[in-house]
């Protein structure tokens, strides 16, 4: 937060003339607890990193840059300025959670990168084919979930939340961003083998609803399916291979969410389904009977 460092050497100042006789642990220690309540004492969620030094707050509500500017303004600070190695091995060791990417100080003007200031970005953190979009300026810097602090190039002028609602749904209607996750997905009732299923998915461009985590298993806990006169199941990712469970793509699936007394194994062509009343926890389904279907679509920002 502007301001903090002056600050900071003012009370060093004051602690060299009132605290001349104490030791130097007490005389840090005072420090530190100067700094930490400059940094939150009035704004509470800001954290005050000793070792950068910094002052930060994360903030998962969608916005875009200026909405961003506005809102760190509010509370005294401005978006986060990655000028220094201390701060970019800082972000690397957050755990980013809820929107897709979150945004840090950085914009595109006249195909160069700047900070909100006007000072040009010398020193970069890209991810791996990052940034991807250089025919593009209205772009600003973010890190996304999952990227471990490197940078992504995002738009500037819409909030991420609304351009992956965009491109879950936009030129295929039917699917819903769940932003928390976050995941695209799209529960159809229509009855459909495992073989129909995968191909009907895949005409949207999307697959069978993987659940590789434990985010995506809590959501589809709280899915009201419903049941209509032919179907009580919905199809999943997930078959049973020479004993072995995987996912389609052949991927071994290693946590499980079964219900109690299940997989009652059947069937000689096992593969997985959520039953209406089991409340999102695991069914073993026979690939060949007609279920309904939960499709997922990867959301790509480049």
């Amino acid at each position: 937060m502007a301001g903090i460092g002056k600050q900071i050497n003012t009370m060093l100042s004051r602690v060299e003339v009132n605290a001349s006789h104490c030791p130097q642990l007490t005389r840090d220690l005072q420090i530190t607890q100067y700094a930490q309540y400059l940094c939150n004492g009035k704004n509470p969620g800001y954290i005050y990193n000793e070792a950068v030094p910094l002052c930060y707050k994360i903030d998962s509500d969608p916005r875009t840059v200026v909405e961003s500017v506005s809102f760190c303004g509010e509370s005294g600070g401005h978006l986060l300025q990655i000028d220094t190695d201390r701060k970019q091995k800082l972000v690397e060791n957050l755990r980013l959670e809820g929107t897709a990417t979150h945004r840090i100080d950085g914009i595109k003007i006249g195909g160069k990168w700047k900070f909100l200031d006007g000072t040009p970005i010398t020193q970069v953190y890209w991810y791996p084919g990052e940034p991807g979009r250089t025919d593009l300026d209205d772009l600003s810097i973010g890190l996304r979930v999952g990227h471990h602090g490197k940078w992504d190039d995002i738009f500037a002028t819409a909030s991420q939340g609304k351009y992956a609602q965009y491109l879950c749904s936009g030129k295929s209607p039917g699917y819903i961003y769940n932003e928390t996750v976050p995941v695209c997905y799209k529960i159809d009732s229509d009855p459909r083998t495992l073989v129909e299923a995968v191909s009907f998915c895949g005409e949207s461009g999307g697959h069978l609803l993987q659940i590789d985590t434990e985010r995506k298993q809590i959501l589809v806990e709280i899915f009201r399916l419903e049941e209509t006169e032919s179907i009580l199941k919905y199809r999943i990712d997930g078959k049973k291979i020479g004993g072995k469970w995987t996912f389609v793509d052949g991927t071994p699936i290693t946590q499980f969410y079964w219900y109690p007394g299940e997989p009652a194994d059947n069937f000689i062509d096992s593969s997985i389904g959520l039953r209406v009343g089991y409340h999102g926890k695991w069914d073993d389904v026979s690939a060949t009977y007609l279920h309904g279907t939960i499709c997922e679509k990867d959301i790509r920002f480049n």
